[in-house]
């Protein structure tokens, strides 16, 4: 993929299929006094049997509590963890007990609240 670029400060969500799995990403662009800060989000592979990995990366280290929640709203998988240099890297491997179906990865990022939703297909 080639770069990207944004006109604007803004949050700006990316999705990317290669043979048939995709990969969902969420970046926010600040963009102060002709500074740009990029945070970013991503999501892989979507879809998934219930094993996945996230990764993050944020403007300044931070405790950044995750979860998973399911349709209903019921959160289903829960964590948190510390960034290191700036940046959070994670593989989940949710219960076998989950049916097929969407959910949603939610993380708190410099205080502000991101989801992405996936598919898990068993």
């Amino acid at each position: 993929m080639e770069n990207v670029t944004t006109a604007a400060s803004g949050t700006y969500s990316l999705v990317t299929t290669l043979n048939g799995c995709s990969s969902s990403a969420i970046t926010i662009v600040v963009v102060n006094a002709g500074e740009a800060e990029v945070e970013e989000l991503v999501l892989f592979p979507n879809p998934n049997n219930g094993t996945f990995k996230f990764r993050a990366k944020v403007s300044r280290d931070q405790l950044m509590p995750y979860e998973v929640v399911n349709v209903l709203g019921m959160v289903v998988y829960t964590n948190i963890a510390p960034t290191e240099d700036r940046k959070l890297e994670r593989t989940i491997d949710i219960d076998g007990g989950l049916p097929s179906g969407v959910y949603i990865f939610r993380i708190m990022m410099s205080g502000n609240s991101r989801e992405i939703p996936f598919s898990i297909v068993r």
